[in-house]
């Protein structure tokens, strides 16, 4: 299904933002459509975000003509000011809001109650995170198990006795079949609701925001909307069914290999234990040498600087990457946590990156040119305190709006998550025994639902 209408708004005001909505009211409002929305939350006054979000929640509350209201989906998310746009120079101060028109009659709006997780500590060696003693007690006798099956202990997690069925909101069951691309927003550590997905959507592109933390402006972690009502937990979005070709894709920017490409050899929960059979600290500092990067972190993971492993696609692209959270050349044989539960598995090709998070990250000319429908998520650095609100300097046009037409650019410094249908090309692996990568497009699925935090990564659904 190809979108009615697609463009993301970037504006210095709360004016701006409403003069785009009242213009696509006129075209699309009361004509029983669905309307997508993700708008960021850093306006300077509250009054301000609540009539852009009234106007936005009210889009369908108009006469229909018989046709049905619609439905509204939306949430709240980060800005721009951690990103350079080369056609709005403002967009460090600028409020957003992506706006996508959509046929009732060929997608289906959802929510799911499935509540985000903490997530296991597993292999992670220096966490903040606080959890329950029992939580505690039982990650450490989990740990300190040598029999420990971590493919096990993730399944039996995220589902019971397989029932993924029960889990996909009831809307979605019927139509499953006929589903070709989701899009959700949703709370932090959705994978409950992500593995239900790929289990029940095996041939189905499925893409979904993180949405940003609104603690101190709604009062609630997250904040969705569907219809007349607001969520702090679950995950709302639309299925959209077939009919129309889509490709997708993934761009890194600001992204710097460190390495050559490199196999996995030894992996135990969301550790990479030897990378070429090699202590893949090591190498890691190695690659940081070579680089000439600064030797002060050699020695340990500053929060301005993001390092990664990437997997490597069937043409040599990264394909998805893991951020790297831990590594000591010495201890336990240098070996590296990422942030995710389960590492890359045995034999497949990845690469060292890098990013530094202080470096804003350049979104390039391609959406303003762009004459294709196209759906974004892009993972940001976390805004500072000192960005999360407009500056107290306006420019001399203080309404400046910049509007970037058929696409739907929404950005997350929590990221998004995505998941390929079965049988795409992802990952390049090396089978045991053999000495020439493998297509897994040839061999068999790809891996499930990848979380993408890496800043700069950014994951582009067209349609054609």
């Amino acid at each position: 299904m190809r979108p009615i209408h697609l463009s993301t708004v970037l504006s210095r005001s709360s004016t701006g933002l409403l003069s785009h909505i009242h213009d696509i009211s006129l075209r699309h409002a009361g004509q029983g459509h669905t309307l997508l929305f993700a708008l960021s939350a850093n306006f300077p006054h509250a009054e301000d975000l609540q009539e852009v979000v009234s106007r936005l929640t009210k889009f369908n509350d108009v006469a229909s003509g018989g046709r049905g209201r619609g439905h509204t989906i939306g949430c709240l998310t980060d800005s721009y000011a951690n990103c350079e746009f080369p056609f709005f120079s403002w967009s460090k101060d600028a409020l957003s809001c992506a706006i996508a028109i959509l046929d009732s009659t060929h997608c289906v709006p959802f929510y799911s109650n499935l509540r985000g997780r903490i997530q296991p500590q597993v292999g992670r060696w220096h966490s903040f995170r606080q959890t329950d003693e029992d939580s505690n007690r039982t990650m450490r006798s989990m740990e300190a198990s040598p029999e420990t099956n971590w493919e096990e202990v993730w399944s039996r997690s995220t589902a019971s006795g397989g029932e993924w069925r029960e889990t996909l909101p009831q809307v979605l069951r019927s139509v499953a079949p006929d589903i070709q691309t989701l899009l959700h927003f949703s709370n932090p550590h959705p994978d409950d609701f992500t593995q239900t997905l790929t289990h029940n959507l095996p041939r189905a592109t499925t893409l979904g925001l993180i949405a940003a933390p609104t603690n101190f402006v709604t009062g609630r972690d997250v904040t969705l909307f569907f219809d007349s009502k607001i969520y702090s937990q679950g995950s709302v979005g639309v299925a959209l069914l077939k009919g129309q070709k889509t490709r997708t894709k993934m761009d890194f920017f600001g992204v710097k290999r460190l390495s050559g490409p490199m196999t996995v050899t030894s992996v135990e929960g969301n550790m990479v234990n030897s990378l070429n059979s090699s202590n893949p600290t090591q190498l890691l500092l190695r690659g940081i040498e070579v680089a000439g990067l600064s030797p002060s972190i050699s020695t340990t993971f500053k929060e301005d600087e993001q390092f990664a492993l990437g997997v490597v696609g069937p043409s040599g692209e990264i394909s998805h990457t893991y951020k790297i959270t831990a590594g000591d050349p010495k201890s336990r044989g240098g070996s590296i946590s990422l942030d995710t539960f389960l590492a890359p598995t045995v034999g497949t090709i990845v690469q060292f990156l890098h990013r530094s998070s202080n470096e804003p990250i350049q979104i390039p000319n391609t959406p303003a040119e762009s004459k294709i429908p196209t759906f974004s998520f892009v993972t940001t650095p976390e805004p500072s305190s000192t960005s999360s609100r407009l500056s107290t300097t306006l420019p001399e046009d203080p309404d400046a709006t910049v509007v970037i037409p058929q696409t739907f650019l929404v950005p997350s410094h929590r990221g998004f998550v995505l998941s390929r249908p079965t049988g795409s090309a992802d990952a390049l692996v090396m089978p045991e025994g053999t000495r020439r990568p493998v297509d897994v497009r040839k061999e068999g699925p790809i891996p499930e639902a990848w979380s993408c935090t890496l800043s700069g990564g950014m994951a582009s659904i067209e349609y054609w």
